[in-house]
């Protein structure tokens, strides 16, 4: 990341990164924290998932997605949408029977809706779903690696689109835009935090909810809160 343009003095390690009006606000840290002037620029979460990874494939998705969720929350206001930071992953697989070896979709109601396709092995899945990220715009950077067990460690890119290189050089490209909206905003970190923290919604929730009489009372508990 150094050599694709981040200042190294920029890089935290487990930080956290509080998101006012994430949907889970828990304060937990992040792998690597790249903060500038004492506001985010980039978070990226390191996984390397050990264990029955075939029964926890759809947690490690699903928490993944989270991640991305939280903070894009934080940031959906369009005075700040800009500034949002660059969030990223990297994914180290273990090489392994039960990550390589093709598994049998099951059989579900949805079947006979949606035929399951060919099998596919866990390292196949995940590489697909962080394709699906990548495509939708949900991360700014993935790196995906898979590697053969100690103590002859091969470390493999089964998609060069999601290799190291690529991956440092999205985040790099991704801070270079933020500090061009923070140049253009002339925001600081105060004042960034305050903006996080308002809220922008209320109107919308006053719409939906006025015209009926449970309504009026959450949009009253609302203005309270």
């Amino acid at each position: 990341m150094v050599s694709a343009g981040i200042d190294r003095a920029t890089i935290h390690v487990g930080r956290s990164l509080p998101v006012p009006r994430a949907s889970q606000n828990t304060g937990r840290p992040w792998d690597i924290l790249v903060l500038e002037e004492d506001m985010p620029v980039a978070a990226i979460d390191i996984k390397t998932p050990f264990g029955s990874i075939r029964n926890n494939i759809r947690n490690r998705m699903n928490d993944t997605v989270a991640a991305r969720a939280n903070v894009a929350r934080a940031f959906d206001q369009k005075a700040v949408r800009a500034l949002k930071p660059a969030v990223g992953q990297l994914f180290l697989l273990e090489e392994r029977w039960d990550t390589t070896d093709p598994i049998r979709p099951r059989q579900t109601f949805l079947s006979t809706f949606a035929p399951a396709g060919p099998p596919e092995s866990v390292q196949d899945q995940f590489r697909a779903f962080f394709r699906r990220l990548l495509n939708d715009e949900m991360y700014d950077a993935v790196c995906f690696l898979t590697s053969t067990a100690p103590p002859n460690v091969n470390v493999r890119e089964p998609d060069p689109a999601m290799g190291f290189a690529s991956f440092a050089t999205k985040i790099a490209e991704r801070v270079e835009d933020i500090r061009e909206a923070h140049r253009g905003s002339k925001i600081q970190a105060a004042e960034l935090g305050r903006k996080l923290a308002e809220r922008d919604d209320l109107s919308a929730v006053v719409a939906g909810l006025s015209d009926t009489n449970a309504g009026r009372l959450t949009v009253d508990l609302d203005v309270i809160h």
